[in-house]
């Protein structure tokens, strides 16, 4: 991977998965959430144990509280969230 990508990824902000028009939501319950983009679009991961990097088309998200309940995922003005419910610390 090119570093100058590599670059441009890290400096992203973490608290948002972005959402590209066309791309899909699926509620797959217990607060987890598959994303499913268009054709020609990839999520670029870094693995944390090896630093490998890949390129992925699909991916699922998990909203879970620290404390309580009441969190689930959510698309915004092209964004994928975690929503907090009022009794859920997160």
């Amino acid at each position: 991977m090119h570093a100058k990508y590599l670059r441009l990824i890290e400096n992203q902000e973490v608290n948002r998965i972005p959402f590209p028009e066309g791309s899909r939501l699926i509620d797959l319950g217990n607060n987890k959430s598959r994303i499913l983009l268009p054709n020609d679009y990839h999520y670029v991961i870094k693995s944390r144990a090896s630093g490998a990097v890949s390129d992925i088309t699909t991916t699922d998200v998990t909203c879970e509280c620290t404390k309580g309940s009441g969190c689930a995922s959510l698309k915004y003005a092209g964004k994928v969230y975690c929503r907090m419910g009022d009794s859920c610390d997160a």
